[in-house]
């Protein structure tokens, strides 16, 4: 199976009509050189290399990771951007990610008629001086950028005098096929389901800070942190992924596949758990110096067993989870590793 790109956070969103492609790509043009911002760092999906890459076939799915937090999220509100359905999904969901922004207005499109849109009550016109000016402010403020004045002065110029022509020239909005409506109106579904599912994030948030709001002591507080946080979730999954496997084993197969994860040999006191193992080859029992049983990884069941472990071993291996496994040992009171009896005892197989 191919795998997805590992996704790189962009720290700019450029979310825009493809029909106001020509204006667009001067807006990029003016903040890759007037303000240094490198063109790895700003999705805008017009542009091969800088939209979406390749192995993801779903629009919706890249898009979803980008706009998780972005450092910015440009707006540019034309005509055609309000004709489009996908462009207001893009508009919806930077709103209802409260997503940091800075809008700007096309001309013919009248300001004054956006401020029922609470997003863009502040927006300023794209050939305003003043309005690109804040721009280039806040993208060095967010961004970090150390923005050279006289070069961004230039660059500010030359887009002013390119921009009236490029405007006047920008293709109106029209009727579309209904192949082409029906299309969009399902890119506007799914982008819908986006934003739902980020309100229900929102309400869960919401919820979480109201218990913690009833409680004051520590473990409490961690517990109910531990409670709504999405490592958990994906800790839990993992856990229940291994345990479904390891029921399906037995007992001295389980036990096995525990004291192969300290590169140790299991040894039991009792060999009719392993003889019942092995009738249903599940395991070998290894004579050598010591009689040992080892876990057979070309069982099926085994296999999926030790892939189970594999991806939960990854998750405790992996440096981003630390303050989430921190936590949780903190509050289980036991080292929380796969070599640990009191660890998979709670969470995997009785070992």
């Amino acid at each position: 199976m191919k795998l997805k790109p590992k996704v790189k956070q962009k720290q700019i969103f450029l979310s825009h009509a493809s029909k106001d492609k020509a204006l667009a790509d001067r807006l990029i043009q003016l903040l890759t050189v007037g303000c240094d911002v490198s063109q790895n760092d700003i999705l805008y999906t017009s542009e091969p290399g800088m939209g979406i890459p390749s192995g993801y076939h779903s629009f919706i799915e890249y898009l979803q990771k980008q706009m998780q937090q972005p450092a910015l999220v440009i707006l540019l509100l034309s005509e055609n951007y309000f004709a489009s359905p996908f462009c207001l999904c893009e508009l919806g969901a930077t709103w209802g990610g409260n997503l940091p922004v800075f809008p700007l207005v096309v001309p013919p499109t009248d300001r004054a008629k956006l401020k029922a849109t609470l997003l863009v009550t502040q927006a300023g016109y794209v050939n305003d001086e003043a309005c690109l000016d804040e721009l280039c402010a806040r993208i060095k403020d967010d961004l970090g950028k150390s923005v050279a004045l006289p070069l961004w002065g230039a660059r500010r110029k030359a887009f002013l005098k390119e921009v009236e022509g490029i405007i006047t020239a920008l293709p109106v909005p029209s009727q579309v096929p209904l192949a082409k409506f029906q299309d969009a109106k399902q890119q506007y579904n799914e982008a819908a389901q986006i934003i739902e599912k980020q309100e229900e994030e929102a309400r869960l948030l919401k919820a979480q800070i109201a218990d913690l709001e009833a409680v004051r002591p520590e473990q409490k507080v961690k517990a109910i942190a531990q409670k709504y946080s999405t490592t958990d979730k994906e800790f839990r999954g993992l856990c229940s992924k291994a345990k479904d496997a390891l029921n399906d084993l037995k007992q001295a197969t389980c036990k096995a596949l525990f004291y192969a994860q300290g590169n140790d040999r299991y040894i039991p006191d009792d060999w009719s758990d392993a003889t019942a193992a092995k009738d249903v080859q599940e395991v070998d029992i290894v004579e050598g110096e010591r009689v040992y049983v080892e876990a057979r990884s070309e069982h099926l069941r085994v296999a999926d067993a030790m892939t189970a472990l594999w991806e939960l071993g990854e998750f405790l291996r992996n440096d981003k989870n630390e303050k989430f496994l921190e936590g949780l040992e903190q509050q289980c009171r036991f080292p929380i590793n796969l070599t640990n009896k009191d660890f998979w005892r709670k969470f995997l197989a009785d070992v």
